[in-house]
This record gives C-alpha cells, structure tokens and sequence, in this order.
C-alpha cells in the first residue's frame, strides 16, 4: 500500500465528491497523476488505455487513494472505444460528468517534416486530434443529461510544443484550435472545454498521495503534479465560468531571461 490506513480526513470537504470522470490515455505520468488526485478528492473513475499494464497500475493507485475505478483497455482514436467507456460510466456509476483527454506521445525532437513517414504523421495526427473529438462526441451526450460538465484536453507549452518535432508540433497546435472550437460549439450545453499546455514534465510520478510541490526556484523540470492540480481545478465547481481557455504551466519558459530548457 502507498497509502496508510486512512486515505481521506473526516470531515474535509472534497473537491470532486460524487463526480464521475474519464480519463482517456490513462497509463503513466501526467495520464496517471490527474486521476489519482480525482479519486482523492472524491471522483469515481472509467480509466482507459491502449497499455494494459500501465492501466492497472494506474487503476490500483487510485483504489489505493480510495476511489472507485473501471478501467478500460483500448485505443482511444476509435469511436466503438470510446462509447464504450461512456457507457461503463453510465452503467457502472449513473452518470459523467468530466472527461479527461490525455492521450500524447510522439515526442520526437528530430523528426523533422522534410523525412517524417507519412504513416507516422497520420497516427500522430489521429492520436492527438481524432481521439478528442471521438471521445468528446461520445461524451457530450451523457454531460448534458447531467446540466453540463467539463472536457480537459492536455496540449504542450509553446516551447514544448516547438521541440517536440514535427508531427507533435503540429498536432499540439491543432489541439489548441480544436479545444476553443469545442468551448464555442459547446458553450450553449453548459460543457466547458479547457486546455492545459504543459512544459516539460518529469518522469517517472513518485509513489504516494499526489500533494502540492514545494519549490525554492522555478528552474527545472515541471512535476506530473503541477499539471493534475491544475485539472483537478478545471473539472471542479471553483471553474464553473472557465471555458476556452488555455492554461499554460511550463515554469515560465516563455518569458525567463536565461536559455531555454533543453530536452536531452
């Protein structure tokens, strides 16, 4: 057990109580970090990812954090996946009322666009932009019977973005366009839709409760952390007139005076 005996304090109000959340891309780091915090603020949770063993261990932690968990292994790029992790929550706990797209990966600092293989970009392409859009047209349904609801996308930093290579480059700026569309076609239903753009992020999570990170300076690397409580503000009530937003966290690598992090 990562926790001791008692995950959650009597009489402390949780930020998440009651809410059901699905996470897609739900395997390690930043997918990983967002959903524990949700289970330890009271969220009940549909997990899904294409790594099965990545899941697990994400969906034992957050049952260690004292949530309840579902967990789905799939590719969340395919519209039968994600209905059918919409309807897991509404069968297994009555409702939805976030949706959390972290699917990523693609960094690739040297892919350039002169050399990058057209089957790579595609994939690209459809793990960053088609996931959001099938997953967010299989939620909406079920966000609306609630009164609204909320989507968080995780996109990357301006500088992130530009390091990633090509095919993540592009697709991180797609996301950022799709999300403000999403906000605008979904403002009248009462769905927020929000992007977080992280800089560069440590690995791996530490084990343990998710708790804030204290720090003496802003240089180095960024904590999965920094981003869940960031989400975990996204999805709750306090940013209920929050919608098109962009929240970027990257220790402020666009305006430091010093030379950009580098990603070995």
């Amino acid at each position: 057990m990562r926790w001791g005996a008692t995950q959650r304090e009597e009489g402390i109000v949780l930020r998440m109580a009651e809410k059901v959340v699905l996470v897609a891309g739900a395997g390690d780091n930043m997918g990983r970090a967002i959903p524990v915090l949700l289970a330890q603020e009271g969220a009940r949770l549909v997990l899904v990812s294409r790594n099965g063993a990545e899941l697990e261990g994400t969906a034992e932690w957050c049952r260690e954090a004292g949530g309840e968990v579902q967990s789905l292994v799939g590719d969340v790029t395919l519209e039968a996946v994600a209905r059918e992790a919409v309807d897991r929550a509404l069968t297994s706990f009555g409702r939805l009322d976030g949706l959390v797209f972290a699917a990523g990966g693609y960094f690739q600092p040297q892919s350039q666009v002169e050399n990058i293989p057209v089957a790579q970009w595609d994939q690209a392409m459809a793990n960053l932009i088609r996931g959001l859009v099938v997953m967010a047209q299989a939620s909406l349904p079920a966000l609306e019977e609630q009164g609204g609801g909320a989507i968080v996308a995780l996109g990357a930093a301006p500088q992130t973005r530009l390091m990633g290579g090509a095919a993540y480059a592009a697709g991180k700026e797609a996301l950022k366009g799709l999300v403000r569309r999403l906000a605008r076609e979904f403002w009248s239903r009462n769905v927020r839709v929000n992007l977080i753009s992280p800089g560069l992020i440590a690995a791996p999570l530490d084990e343990g409760p998710i708790r804030p990170v204290r720090r003496t300076h802003l240089a180095g690397y960024g904590s999965a952390v920094d981003i869940a409580y960031a989400a975990l503000y996204l999805l709750s009530d306090e940013a209920s007139w929050v919608t098109g937003a962009e929240l970027v966290i990257d220790g402020g690598d666009d305006v430091r005076t010093t030379p950009p992090r580098r990603q070995d």
